[in-house]
Formats: C-alpha cells, sequence, structure tokens
C-alpha cells in the first residue's frame, strides 16, 4: 500500500530558520533605519487615496471571482504541511517547485490560522495596499518636494492602479509579491541615483531575490537594477561612488537571495525539480515563442486586462516620441524598467498571461 510519507521539521531546522530570518529583517532595517527622516509625509492625498485603495481592494476580495490558479495555489500550500515541499501533487509525480516558493512560505503561515479563502487571498490586498503606499514614495521623490507635480502624479496613477487591482491583484497566484518587489527595486534604484547611497542598493538586492524566490517571472524585479548599472559603473569609474561600498552592497543581497532561492532545496534538488517540472508545451517555451504571451492576453484575457496593459503602453509610446530628449535618469527610469522588463518576461518558459500582473507596479508608475 502507498501513501504519502509524512514531514516533520527537526527543532534545529526551525530555529535555524527563524533565527537566520530574523537577522535578514533586522539587517534590512538597519540599512533603511538612518534614511527614514529624509521621507516626509506627502499630504492628505496620499492618505485618502490609500484608503481608497485598501476599500476597492477589500470589496474586490469578495466581488473578484475564483480562478483556477487559485485552487492550484491552494492545494499546493495544503500540500506542504503533509509532505513537508511545495508541490504539485497532480503533476511530475509531486515534485517541488524548483522557484515559487518565498511567497509560498507567507501563505502556509496564513494557513496556519485560517484555511478560508477569503483569508489567504487577504494577504495579496495587504501585499497590493503595500504597493501603492511604495508607489506613492516614488512619485514623492520623482515630484522633489513640488505638491502640485505630486498630486498630478497620484491623480494619474490612482485609476491605472484601480485597473490593475481588477485585473491581476486579488489572487493566490505570486503577481502580487513581484509586483511589490518590484516597486520596492523601482524605488532604491531613485534613491540610489539621487542620493548615492549604497543601502538602498542592498535592499533592492534583498527584493530582487525575494521575487525570483517566488516565481521565475519576478525576474522583472531586475529590470530598474539593469537600467542604473551603466550609470552606477560610470560613477564608480568617476570615483563618485567607492568600488568598495558597491561590492558590499551586492554581497549582502546575493546571500540573502541565494538564501530564500535555495531554502527548500539545494543546487542538485534544484535542478533536478527544474527538470521535472518542464512540461511540453506549457513551460518549454524560448524568447522566440514570446508572442504568445500577447496572443494569450488578447485572446484569452477579459477587458480590464486588455486595457491595463494598453495604458501603459500608450505612456511608454508617449514617452519614446516625446520632444524634450534631456529627462534626468531617475524620471526616465521608470519608463526604461517597464521597457527592460517586458523585455525579459521573453526569457520566461511558459507564456501565460498571468506574467503581465508581475508588471503592474513599475506598470502604474510609468
Amino acid at each position: 500500500m502507498t501513501q504519502p510519507y509524512a514531514y516533520r521539521s527537526s527543532l534545529l531546522r526551525v530555529v535555524s530558520r527563524a533565527v537566520t530570518l530574523l537577522a535578514l529583517v533586522a539587517v534590512t532595517g538597519l540599512l533603511i533605519w538612518p534614511q527614514r527622516r529624509r521621507i516626509r509625509r506627502p499630504g492628505r492625498l496620499a492618505a485618502w487615496s490609500t484608503a481608497y485603495v485598501g476599500g476597492l481592494l477589500g470589496v474586490l476580495l469578495f466581488v473578484e471571482p475564483l480562478f483556477e490558479d487559485d485552487g492550484w495555489v491552494m492545494a499546493t500550500i495544503e500540500n506542504y504541511s503533509s509532505t513537508g515541499q511545495f508541490g504539485n501533487y497532480y503533476n511530475s509525480w509531486n515534485s517541488t517547485y524548483a522557484s515559487a516558493t518565498a511567497f509560498m512560505h507567507m501563505l502556509q503561515w496564513v494557513l496556519g490560522w485560517s484555511s478560508s479563502l477569503v483569508a489567504l487571498r487577504g494577504l495579496a490586498l495587504v501585499v497590493s495596499v503595500v504597493s501603492w503606499w511604495l508607489m506613492l514614495r516614488i512619485f514623492h521623490r520623482l515630484s522633489h518636494g513640488d505638491l502640485l507635480r505630486f498630486r498630478r502624479h497620484v491623480l494619474y496613477a490612482l485609476p491605472a492602479y484601480s485597473l490593475c487591482a481588477i485585473s491581476w491583484l486579488i489572487t493566490l497566484r505570486p503577481e502580487p509579491y513581484i509586483a511589490m518587489a518590484s516597486a520596492v527595486v523601482l524605488l532604491c534604484a531613485i534613491a540610489v541615483v539621487q542620493d548615492e547611497d549604497m543601502r538602498y542598493l542592498a535592499l533592492a538586492g534583498v527584493a530582487c531575490g525575494f521575487a525570483i524566490a517566488s516565481h521565475p517571472g519576478g525576474i522583472v524585479a531586475v529590470a530598474p537594477m539593469l537600467v542604473i548599472a551603466p550609470e552606477l559603473l560610470t560613477r564608480v569609474r568617476t570615483r563618485v561612488i567607492r568600488l568598495r561600498d558597491l561590492a558590499w552592497s551586492l554581497m549582502f543581497p546575493a546571500a540573502a537571495s541565494l538564501w530564500m532561492l535555495f531554502a527548500d532545496l539545494d543546487v542538485g534538488g534544484w535542478r533536478l525539480q527544474a527538470r521535472l517540472n518542464e512540461n511540453p508545451g506549457i513551460s518549454n517555451f524560448t524568447w522566440r515563442d514570446d508572442l504568445l504571451h500577447y496572443l494569450s492576453l488578447f485572446d484569452a484575457g477579459n477587458a480590464p486586462r486588455r486595457l491595463s496593459w494598453l495604458v501603459v503602453v500608450v505612456a511608454v509610446i508617449a514617452y519614446l516620441t516625446r520632444r524634450d530628449r534631456d529627462i534626468p535618469l531617475e524620471s526616465a527610469l521608470p519608463v526604461r524598467s517597464f521597457v527592460v522588463a517586458s523585455i525579459l518576461i521573453a526569457a520566461l518558459p511558459s507564456k501565460w498571461l498571468w506574467h503581465f500582473g508581475a508588471l503592474t507596479a513599475i506598470g502604474v508608475v510609468v
């Protein structure tokens, strides 16, 4: 008689993971704490807009229809309690997902309190509100203290984010978490360009690691880092930024990212599970097949999803056809990051329309 093997974490493993996670949170807090006073409250509009976003997402939490992928994620995290791994039990003989476990650990924590689908999707609500809060900080930096400019940013972005919330954000899938990580990276990239503080670069690296450890689509979070890379190298060559500071700011996020990526599997197991999860016709595509991304969006996607993508595309076209070519890097960073992120998703082995949801935060800022 065959039955699922039982799993029980050892005390040493539980304690070591808890200590590592607390150390990661503590070091991240130390990185951003000295800079907290520089970010001022942008005003009542920020509070009212955040309340509106929270209210809209709260309504969507109860009226948004269920998706097939919600059941897929639900079954995967419930499987963890009996097998000790986030496995797809109805595909590839319960093989562990090689890179999709960081956000599932968060859902597993919620599952310990409640198995209600509303509670599990409520975590996506919290993450999406945090994403909007981060975008407000981005607008505040881009406006350079100009209140009228900040209000214009918010009033333009609020309808776009509402459309994205309806289209992509209330789900158990990883896209809301990747969008939040992308907002962190974009905010930190702008801060690095403006303040030349490498602590922001370290924080951005941790966010990139979390995004990639949540799903291969998390690669879009790396886009702002790629955009500012030439500027950073130029400042290192001109000795505006010390090479030692740059190296230290990259070593910490590299270590944290490796810990998150291989928290459940070693390198050998990661490669084995990646091969086992290759499904012909589903997750074995190359960049040459990226047209399928857009065909799935316009064939299987609904009107709000198509419109949310087209709104950002119009903004990108407006940027490319602008008359004023002399734009500071921090102002051009969002649209350039969106273009780079759109190129990066071509490398994904699957071509689901959900991947566009990972571009939500960067796209709204555009």
